[in-house]
């Protein structure tokens, strides 16, 4: 029973949070897609940008049409001031999910912080049509 005990204990410590979690998923399986995209999702929660680069941008080798994870590397690139590579995974992000709220209004606030409010006035209404609550 002691010994239960104990390897309960040391594998829990796999669970103290999402990193670690994914992590050691992908100690055990290199080409998990979904853990290099929830890993990067937790890495860019985290604030460390490059490491939330490198597992979305792996992910995506993986398997390429993966909505969330396009819009969570655009999130990524642009807190590192690469708008425009921002601006292509939300686009691609809407082309696979076009029902992506957030992918819209974070194309508008690229767009208006450009000058081009019409566009970008475009992109906000499809946000509140998609998600009236939105707005």
């Amino acid at each position: 029973m002691t010994l239960l005990g104990i390897a309960t204990w040391t594998r829990a410590g796999n669970y103290a949070s999402a990193e670690t979690l994914w992590e050691d998923a992908l100690t055990k399986n290199p080409n998990a897609w979904a853990a290099h995209s929830n890993l990067g999702a937790a890495l860019l929660q985290a604030g460390r940008l490059d490491g939330a680069i490198e597992h979305c941008e792996q992910a995506l080798r993986i398997k390429p049409d993966i909505a969330e994870t396009h819009y969570t590397l655009g999130q990524a690139l642009f807190a590192q001031g690469k708008v425009q590579e921002a601006v292509a995974h939300w686009e691609q992000t809407i082309q696979i999910k076009p029902d992506y709220v957030e992918a819209y209004n974070n194309l508008g606030n690229v767009l208006l912080s450009a000058g081009r409010v019409d566009d970008a006035i475009k992109q906000y209404q499809e946000a509140v049509r998609l998600s009236p609550e939105y707005s």
